[in-house]
């Protein structure tokens, strides 16, 4: 279990790591369903998937939530929280979801009008979905909620942005996000109503005329109302391109970065919020936006537009069923059998991070930035630490104005799984030095316009009282090298989490700064370093172009 991941964010700019294709949240850390097991393996078969953003080969969408309550709570067990009060109330059991939005998605009819190719779903309630055939549990989630997007039933999450290929559809999203439109629902006025109705399993409506003419023999007179639930009264998400990334690949993408969504915090004060990230892809086989219901059963054919009629390709085979067998040539005896399984051809994917704390802005800082500066990955070499990666700083290139904040803060474990790294097996910390400037080529500066200390291809750290980092006292450098309090060279005396506050960087600290944790340094091996650039004027960057890319306005 990472150690009390309980990260503080002030009202700031945070950067979110992300890999897309295993959806693997890095920054803030994804649980992947994960405790305090000593493993590295995912518990959910709902958070990984191998395919690309942004490309030809699949319709992407990724989708940024998050949502705030007193009752959200990280858990200890990996197995399913039960379906019941004595359940929801076990601090246990993960909770970011509540029972009542779990029974309330267990008695609404679901879509039927939505695509499920020819997977028998086996009800008729919100829990079954194409993807979701058998109303299989994770948590309190619901299915149809998870798998479809902009969903028209209340939820408690709210949307952040949502980065897809489709931008014709951006205004779509925008406008109809519970961040600005209401929801309707037909439901019981109490708990004990809706528990009452799920063991009768009762199927409510989805529509005013028949919620309020209800009547079931069971219910001794009790009737379910149809209910408007008020938007969450934020601003619509942001809605633009995704970042490039290729099938099949856990790595960078263009500028050899990681893909990252910057997220500037609500305005709120929140002890406990949990971000989501839902990753869908969708095969260009058939139009999945316009598609329904009555495509199901195999009624829907492939590249029927290639043959004179519907029955000539049913008989070549190019019907939308599970592992269909194709004859490319209607001469010629060849026959390909294709892998498709009809649950999988448009999927939704998905990690969620620990409960973190957003505080409101102190008045002191008034409106200016404020940019965290955190860690991501585990503790091992690039194999044992996959689908995570080697620690590092993130961002570990941070560039920002003078007369901002910076807040170092990062969060270490006491459970990871046994692997390369210094110090006692299972236990991993963090700190930050400053690196040397001593090197052969003394004078070498890409920054020709700041001062440049510390350099990246140096490893040795600078003397803590000869040297300038940020212009931050004495006893903050102390600190970060020492993660806090510790007294041991290799940390083990730190807490997992360690919290410097947010930072003053005046106008005299413009310069270029190079890091260093001693901790998870190792030449050849591990290489955690960063770098802050600061510089001597004000800007902000801008979202422009197709793919993401920044522009800074002066």
């Amino acid at each position: 279990m990472l150690c009390r991941l309980y990260l503080i964010f002030y009202i700031i700019l945070i950067t979110i790591n992300v890999i897309l294709t295993d959806i693997y949240l890095h920054n803030p850390r994804g649980s992947n369903n994960r405790h305090n097991e000593k493993t590295r393996e995912r518990q959910n078969e709902n958070l990984t998937n191998q395919h690309s953003c942004n490309d030809v080969n699949a319709d992407c969408s990724i989708l940024f939530q998050y949502t705030c309550g007193d009752t959200l709570r990280d858990g200890k067990s990996t197995t399913t929280i039960p379906l019941s009060v004595e359940g929801e109330n076990d601090s246990t059991y993960r909770l970011t979801e509540d029972l009542t939005s779990y029974l309330n998605c267990r008695v609404r009819s679901r879509n039927k009008n939505l695509f499920t190719a020819n997977q028998g779903l086996r009800g008729d309630s919100s829990i079954y979905t194409r993807q979701n055939p058998a109303g299989t549990r994770y948590g309190y989630e619901c299915p149809e909620e998870r798998d479809y997007y902009p969903y028209w039933q209340p939820t408690n999450w709210i949307d952040i942005a949502i980065l897809t290929n489709r931008q014709d559809l951006c205004s779509y999203y925008r406008q109809n996000s519970q961040n600005v439109q209401s929801r309707f629902a037909c439901t019981f006025a109490t708990k004990a109503d809706l528990i009452k109705a799920n063991d009768l399993k009762i199927i409510l409506p989805n529509n005013k005329e028949a919620c309020e003419a209800f009547n079931k023999p069971g219910l001794n007179g009790i009737k379910p109302r149809w209910i408007e639930f008020p938007s969450h009264n934020q601003p619509p998400p942001e809605c633009y391109s995704p970042p490039y990334t290729r099938e099949n690949h856990l790595g960078d993408v263009y500028g050899s970065d990681m893909p990252v969504f910057n997220w500037t915090l609500p305005n709120i004060s929140a002890n406990k919020c949990i971000l989501r990230v839902r990753y869908n892809i969708s095969t260009g086989d058939y139009d999945g936006w316009n598609i329904n219901s009555s495509s199901n059963n195999g009624n829907l054919y492939i590249m029927k537009d290639f043959f004179s009629d519907e029955l000539t390709a049913e008989i070549r085979g190019y019907r939308y069923q599970t592992n269909p067998e194709i004859k490319l040539f209607d001469d010629i005896d060849l026959t390909l059998q294709l892998a498709v399984n009809t649950a999988q051809y448009g999927r939704v994917f998905q990690d969620r991070s620990f409960t973190f704390e957003i505080r409101q802005r102190p008045t002191e800082f008034q409106d200016k930035p404020i940019y965290n500066l955190n860690v991501r990955g585990r503790r091992g070499n690039i194999v044992q630490v996959y689908p995570a990666v080697e620690y590092d700083f993130v961002p570990n290139r941070l560039e920002i104005p003078s007369n901002s904040y910076v807040h170092i803060q990062w969060i270490g474990s006491n459970t990871t799984p046994d692997g390369d790294g210094q110090g006692n097996q299972q236990i991993d910390r963090n700190n930050l030095l400053l690196l040397t400037n001593r090197m052969i080529n003394s004078d070498w500066n890409q920054f020709e316009y700041l001062n440049s200390t510390g350099l990246l291809i140096a490893n040795m750290p600078a003397l803590l009282n000869q040297t300038n980092f940020l212009n931050l006292p004495l006893n903050d450098r102390r600190q970060l090298a020492a993660s806090g309090q510790n007294t041991d060279p290799l940390l083990y005396n730190a807490s997992a989490y360690f919290d410097l506050g947010a930072r003053l960087i005046s106008a005299e600290s413009a310069g270029v700064y190079h890091y260093v944790s001693t901790r998870n340094n190792d030449f050849s091996n591990r290489d955690q370093k960063g770098r802050i650039i600061v510089q001597p004027f004000q800007y902000k960057y801008q979202l422009i172009g197709q793919n993401s890319h920044t522009m800074k306005l002066e």
